[in-house]
């Protein structure tokens, strides 16, 4: 694959990335005429997609570029996430869904070099690393602001890799980072619902700062008590206004509503090809490894380039307040376990597990299955937060790599235990996966990405839980990244999905806070008035 160059198309880059650009576009009519598809450009062989697989779920992805075909990492346009379909349960598929998904992922990874439009502002902001239980929103051009973030606990959630703290390395030896990353509706819906409460903290005149505090969290939780992040146009349209009369207006990409990013990385010099990632800069800590079964404590913050393993996109759509989730992952990080998809209606197929023939990031090449994924190692943060300080040995063992597998593919059941629902939903994926890759062309790094599910609730409920009945698309969705110790059912956490953990928030009063799906918002302080 081509190396993407960090000084080519630079003006493209930031003419891209100016509002000015983005209103040419807003009256483009969008149309899907059949998919076309590209020569052999390989990507769907190295994704190791079935060719066979009924195709339940395609696409032409020419129109969503800026240029109306699809060039070499060329600039794509955000989906429509006010499209009616969304809100229309009783006539809208699975497809709908994967499709947005699939949209959101070239947009977001549009861009050349280390600037692409999720680390762009004004577009999007990085989250800074929660200290004293807050978080800010920082401009997202230059070096993200990286570490190691703590696991889930029952105490205090945390965004990053799932299980109780535990790290993550790759055969290389490399620790994953993750990111945190939120768009520009997402951040003025946060500052205009929180900035009441900040100005009642500014003009707290008490001489005692924990009383100050004390009326600042009452207000906010009066002011998250019944809302829900933007899902309509009469939404959109309130912080939209608000945006521009606080200094700042939201661009035609708006379309995209609230969303809120995951990332997740590794040093892009321990890649087999670095000129297969999606690259970016950041400063992250780099750990003492001097002791082998540790603790590794941080010595250094450095900037280092790295190379992007997995993204979960979630976002709002017409009549979904819960935020639908879409994950990606590289090709090479895991293969996936036996699963089950369609030749055609009545002809399933099983696809075997197989990890020979290449250099996985996770996984040993060759290797059998693992009957288990267990972390050998924790990380440890400052009391009052999430900056990790050291990396700690579990049970005295070697701190080193973890053999993972995508257990359950596409988010379904894997092998014999996929009843004909999560047939169809792997199918379904499997398909807009061969549809996109298919399109792409032959040099676009966004190749080397597929879309391994999504969640989201028939009809935009709140859901309260893994297993609320009404759940739709990936019921079993993990990425291997995030949740990798979370993919096999444990009798202390059975998660489920992204929703065992980002379902139904109630406070005390028993009112639903629907915007306890996104563990950052109540955390986040306003930004600035400009």
């Amino acid at each position: 694959m081509k190396k993407i160059s960090n000084s080519s198309n630079n003006s493209q880059t930031k003419a891209f990335l100016k509002s000015s650009l983005y209103s040419i576009i807003v009256g483009i009519i969008l149309t899907v005429p059949s998919p076309t598809i590209a020569g052999d450009n390989g990507f769907v062989s190295n994704a190791r997609l079935p060719i066979n697989a009924q195709k339940s779920c395609e696409t032409s992805i020419a129109s969503w570029f800026v240029s109306n075909h699809a060039s070499e990492d060329g600039w794509v346009k955000p989906a429509n996430s006010l499209a009616p379909i969304f809100a229309d349960s009783k006539n809208n598929t699975r497809c709908d869904f994967y499709k947005w998904g699939a949209q959101m992922f070239l947009w977001l990874t549009s861009g050349v070099g280390s600037q692409h439009v999720f680390n762009s502002s004004p577009q999007f902001y990085n989250l800074s690393v929660e200290s004293n239980h807050e978080r800010e929103f920082l401009t997202a051009n230059g070096p993200m602001l990286m570490t190691v973030r703590k696991g889930k606990t029952d105490e205090e959630i945390e965004l990053g890799q799932a299980g109780n703290s535990d790290a993550l390395l790759s055969q290389k030896q490399a620790l994953v980072y993750y990111g945190l990353h939120a768009n520009d509706v997402y951040a003025l819906f946060t500052t205009q619902t929180l900035n009441i409460c900040q100005q009642t903290y500014n003009q707290c005149t008490s001489k005692i700062v924990g009383e100050c505090n004390k009326e600042y969290k009452s207000c906010k939780t009066k002011a998250l008590a019944n809302i829900e992040f933007p899902n309509t146009q009469a939404q959109l349209d309130k912080v939209s206004t608000f945006a521009a009369s606080y200094g700042y207006p939201l661009s035609w990409d708006k379309i995209a509503l609230a969303m809120e990013l995951k990332t997740s990385w590794v040093d892009a010099d321990t890649v087999s090809d670095k000129n297969n990632y999606i690259l970016s800069q950041a400063v992250v800590p780099v750990f003492d490894r001097s002791a082998k079964n540790g603790p590794w404590s941080v010595k250094s913050n450095q900037e280092k380039t790295l190379a992007l393993v997995g993204m979960h996109i979630v976002g709002t759509v017409k009549g979904h307040p819960e935020m639908v989730w879409s994950t990606f992952e590289h090709v090479d990080n895991v293969p996936d376990n036996t699963y089950i998809y369609n030749v055609n209606a009545n002809s399933p197929q099983t696809q075997i597990f197989n990890s020979s023939g290449k250099a996985w990031n996770f996984l040993s090449e060759g290797a059998i299955k693992p009957t288990s994924i267990t972390a050998n190692a924790q990380v440890n943060t400052d009391k009052n937060g999430s900056l990790a300080q050291e990396i700690v040995s579990i049970n005295s063992s070697p701190i080193s790599s973890t053999e993972v597998i995508r257990i359950d593919p596409w988010g379904n059941m894997h092998g014999s235990k996929a009843g004909s629902t999560a047939v169809a939903n792997n199918t379904d994926l499997v398909s807009i996966n061969v549809s996109v890759l298919s399109q792409l062309a032959a040099d676009d790094v966004r190749g080397n990405y597929i879309q391994t599910g999504g969640i989201w609730t028939v009809d935009g409920q709140i859901p309260t839980g893994g297993t609320d009945t009404s759940l739709r698309g990936s019921l079993n969705l993990a990425n291997t990244t995030m949740e990798t110790y979370f993919q096999y059912q444990t009798k202390d956490f059975n998660p489920q999905n992204c929703f065992g953990c980002h379902g139904v928030s109630r406070k005390s009063n028993n009112t639903i806070n629907s915007t306890g799906v996104s563990h950052v918002f109540d955390k986040l302080q306003p930004l600035p008035k400009k």
